[in-house]
C-alpha cells in the first residue's frame, strides 16, 4: 500500500501547547497513509492509517507490513522542545492483537532521542534516551512499566502490577495516560475501556533525566507470524511546546578515519542543495570538495577521495544547513588537523619490572613518554608484553603525586614533554619484548629490556627501575637502559636520573640469515632498521638473478628483514644473496653485501665439533664454548642443542642453541656464552652473529 503526505491536517492540529491525532483518513474514503514530513519510519513504508479494525472512528494508524521475517519497526514524530518544569500529558490509545512476549511487544517513547542505525556499529535502530512505557521493552514478565533510557541503556523508573497478557484481550483498545507535574514525578494511568471505565492510577515515579528530546518514539518487535498486529489512536501530546527558532550548532568535528571527517550537530540537520563543504589547507590553494556526503542523525559524514594528510593544518567551510524546523546555521569556517601519533611520538621511558625488595617503590610500572610536539590520547591503545596485551584505560594509571585523569573514567589526553605511567602490568623480571600500538593499530614504539649486566649485583637483586638515557634515542634496546641513580629506587613521573645527549653513529650490523617457508629468507639485524624503502629493488638472488615478492620489515622491533621470493631456492646447492644498503632509525648506513648458502643438512657427528672451552675464566670474564662448523654443510642453529653434565656422570638437561632458524655455514666459528654483552666487552669483539647467547 502506497503512502500519501497530503492529508495531515484533516487530523491533526495543534492548539494551546497540544499536538492531538486520530488518524482519520480523508472522506473520500481512499485508505492511503496519513504521515506528513514531521513523520519518518525505520524502515520505511511499515505503517498506514487503514480501516482495517480501527480502535476509534473509520480508521486508526495501523502497522499494515506484511513481514515474512521477524522485526523490529519505529514510528517517530518530531514535535517542537517540551518545557518539562511545566505539567505535560501524553495519552494514547493501542491495541496490540498478539500475546506479549519478549520477541512480540510494544513500546511508546517520550521526550526521546532516536538513532536510526546509521551511526551504530550493528546498524540496528533503537531508542538512545527518553521516557519509555510499554510492555517486555526488557525483559518478559508481560508487566506495564515506564523505563528511562539513557545513553542507550534502559532502566526500570516504574514497574506496575498491570500484566498486559492477562489483562487485556486481543481485540481490546486501553487507553493509557503518563502525567508529570512539572517538578519530576511522572504517574501512570490506565484505562481498559475509556468510554465505559474511569481511568486507574497504576504508578508514580520519579523523572531521572533532563534535557528530553525532541521525537514521540512507537516501538514495535515482532515475530514472523505476528506482524500488522499493533494499532494507535487518539494520541495527544499537551504542555508547553516552545517553538524552535536556534540555529543548530557544530559540536564536534571528528576523523572516522583518513578520508572521512563527521560533523556532529546539536540537533538533527537537513542537508539542501545550498548546503557546501570544502577543506582547505592551511597555506594553500585549491580545497577539497567531499566525494560523498552522508546524513547520519544528527551528524554529516564527509569522504574525501584523497587522504586528509596527518598533522597538516586545514579549515572546513560549512555553509547551507538549517534543523528541520527551518532554522538555518550561519557560514562557518571551523579548524581541522588530523593528529594520529605516528612512531617514535611516546616511547617507553622506564620500567620498574622487579620492586622487590623494595627501596621506597613498591609497585610494578611501566613509563611512557610523549616526545612529539602533539597531545596525544592514549585511549584504547594496544600495549604488549611479549605475546600479552593489555588495552589502555584509565584503570592501569598509576596514582602519582601532582598526576590525574581527567576525572571522567578516562586516561585523559598525555601532552607534550608529560610522563604517563602505567599500573597492573606484568613485567618478567629476567626481560621482555615491549611495544605499543595506537587504537587503529599503528606501531608506536617498541623496545627490549633486560637485566644490564655490567650492573652492580645489589641492584639486580631489585628495587631498581631501568631508565633511558635518552628519550629521543628511539630504537633502543636492552643494552641501552640502564639502572636507576635516584634514591627512591626510580623516576616515575618524572625526567630519568641518567639523563643524558646520546649520539648513534654506529651503522646496523647485519648479524645473520634465517629460513621460513618455501621461498622466505628473514636477514637479522643487531638493531631496529628504518624501512625508507630505498634501495630494496636492487635485492637478487643468484644464480638466475630472482627478485623477491615481497619485502618488509617484522613488527614489532623492525630488525628482521624479511624476503618472499617467488623460486623454493632453499633447497638449492647454493646461492647468493647481494644485499642492499640498511639505513638504521638515525639515518646510519650499512655497506652493501653479500649472503652465501645452500641447502641445509640435517646435523650428523663430525659436522659441528666442540673447539674451545673456557672454564675458568679470569674473575670478572665469563665463560664460553666455542664451536666449529666443520667440511662444506650448511646447518640450522635451531637443529642443535648442548647439554652440560655434572662432575660424577649427573646428567644435566639439553639446551636448544636457538628458538628460530639460523643458517651456519662452513668455517664458521660460533660462541656459546650466558651473556653477549659481557663476551664482548670482556675480550673486545666486535658486533657479531658470531656470539650465541
Amino acid at each position: 500500500m502506497r503512502c500519501l503526505v497530503l492529508l495531515i491536517l484533516l487530523f491533526s492540529f495543534k492548539l494551546e501547547g497540544q499536538y492531538r491525532f486520530d488518524f482519520e483518513i480523508d472522506s473520500t474514503g481512499l485508505e492511503e497513509c496519513c504521515l506528513d514530513g514531521r513523520w519518518f519510519q525505520v524502515p520505511a513504508e511499515r505503517w498506514c492509517c487503514d480501516t482495517q479494525a480501527p480502535i476509534t472512528g473509520s480508521s486508526s494508524l495501523h502497522h499494515s507490513f506484511d513481514n515474512s521475517q521477524e522485526g523490529c519497526d519505529y514510528l517517530i514524530f518530531r514535535h517542537d522542545p517540551l518545557h518539562t518544569g511545566d505539567p505535560f500529558s501524553f495519552t494514547f490509545r493501542i491495541k496490540h492483537g498478539f500475546p506479549p512476549s519478549s520477541m512480540n511487544n510494544w513500546q511508546l517513547a517520550t521526550g526521546a532521542v532516536f538513532d536510526d542505525g546509521s551511526l551504530s556499529a550493528d546498524g540496528e535502530a533503537r531508542i538512545l534516551s527518553g521516557l519509555v512505557a510499554g510492555v517486555n521493552f526488557t525483559g518478559s514478565d508481560d508487566f506495564v512499566k515506564i523505563w528511562w533510557v539513557d545513553q542507550g541503556k534502559a532502566e526500570v523508573l516504574c514497574s506496575t502490577s498491570l500484566n498486559y497478557q492477562e489483562a487485556v484481550a486481543a481485540d481490546q483498545a486501553p487507553l493509557f495516560r503518563i502525567e508529570g507535574d512539572g517538578a519530576g514525578n511522572l504517574d501512570l494511568y490506565w484505562s481498559p475501556d475509556p468510554e465505559e471505565q474511569t481511568l486507574e492510577h497504576l504508578c508514580r515515579c520519579m523523572m531521572d533525566g533532563d534535557p528530553w528530546g525532541r521525537e514521540l518514539v512507537l516501538r514495535y518487535r515482532y515475530t514472523s507470524s505476528r506482524d500488522r498486529g499493533l494499532w494507535l489512536d487518539e494520541l495527544m501530546l499537551e504542555g508547553t511546546f516552545v517553538a524552535d527558532t536556534s540555529a543548530p550548532e557544530l559540536q564536534e568535528v571528528d576523523l572516522a578515519d583518513p578520508n572521512t571527517l563527521v560533523l556532529e550537530f546539536s540537533e538533527r540537520v537537513v542537508l539542501t542543495g545550498e548546503s557546501s563543504f570544502v577543506l582547505y589547507p592551511a597555506e594553500q590553494q585549491g580545497g577539497l570538495l567531499p566525494e560523498e556526503i552522508l546524513q547520519l542523525g544528527n551528524a554529516v559524514q564527509l569522504s574525501f577521495s584523497e587522504v586528509i594528510p596527518n598533522r597538516v593544518a586545514h579549515q572546513l567551510s560549512i555553509e547551507g544547513i538549517a534543523d528541520l524546523d527551518g532554522n538555518r546555521m550561519a557560514a562557518t569556517l571551523v579548524d581541522v588537523l588530523r593528529n594520529e601519533a605516528q612512531w617514535g611520538d611516546v616511547v617507553f621511558n622506564e620500567i620498574m619490572a622487579d620492586p622487590d625488595p623494595p627501596v621506597r617503590l613498591e609497585k610494578e610500572y611501566l613509563e611512557l613518554y610523549n616526545r612529539s610536539d602533539y597531545p596525544v590520547d592514549p585511549e584504547g591503545w594496544c600495549l604488549k608484553v611479549n605475546a600479552h596485551s593489555y588495552f589502555l584505560d584509565a584503570s592501569y594509571v598509576l596514582e602519582l603525586s601532582g598526576t590525574e585523569t581527567d576525572g571522567k573514567g578516562s586516561m585523559g589526553v598525555l601532552l607534550p614533554g608529560s610522563y604517563l605511567c602505567l599500573q597492573g602490568i606484568t613485567l618478567p623480571n629476567d626481560g621482555a619484548t615491549l611495544s605499543l600500538f595506537s587504537g587503529v593499530g599503528t606501531l608506536l614504539h617498541a623496545s627490549t629490556y633486560g637485566n644490564p649486566w655490567e650492573g652492580p649485583e645489589w641492584k639486580k637483586e631489585g628495587g631498581w627501575s631501568l631508565e633511558s638515557p635518552d628519550a629521543d634515542l628511539i630504537c633502543r634496546v636492552s643494552s641501552l637502559w640502564e639502572y636507576s641513580g635516584d634514591a627512591k629506587g626510580g623516576t616515575p613521573g618524572r625526567p630519568n636520573s641518567n639523563r643524558t645527549s646520546m649520539v648513534d653513529v654506529e651503522p646496523p650490523v647485519w648479524l645473520y640469515a634465517g629460513s621460513g617457508d618455501p621461498g622466505e629468507l628473514l636477514l637479522h639485524f643487531n638493531e631496529p632498521l628504518s624501512h625508507s624503502g630505498d634501495g630494496y629493488a636492487g635485492i637478487r638472488l643468484n644464480p638466475g638473478a630472482v627478485v623477491p615478492d615481497s619485502v618488509r620489515l617484522l613488527d614489532p622491533l623492525r630488525d628482521i628483514f624479511y624476503m618472499k621470493f617467488p623460486e623454493d631456492f632453499q633447497q638449492w646447492p647454493g646461492y647468493r644473496l647481494s644485499l642492499t644498503e640498511f639505513s638504521d632509525c638515525a639515518g646510519n648506513r650499512t655497506d652493501v653485501q653479500e649472503f652465501s648458502a645452500g641447502a641445509i643438512e640435517a646435523p650428523a657427528p663430525g659436522k659441528l665439533v666442540i673447539n674451545e672451552i673456557m672454564y675458568d675464566p679470569w674473575e670478572g670474564n665469563p665463560e664460553y664454548v666455542e664451536l666449529f662448523v666443520n667440511g662444506d654443510s650448511f646447518l640450522d642453529l635451531q637443529d642443535l642443542a648442548i647439554q652440560l653434565d655434572g662432575e660424577g656422570g649427573r646428567s644435566g638437561h639439553l639446551l636448544a642453541l636457538s628458538s628460530h632458524s639460523r643458517i651456519i655455514g662452513p668455517g664458521q666459528y660460533l660462541v656459546l656464552t650466558d651473556c653477549v654483552p659481557h663476551l664482548r666487552e670482556a675480550y673486545g669483539l666486535e658486533v657479531s652473529g658470531q656470539w650465541v647467547e
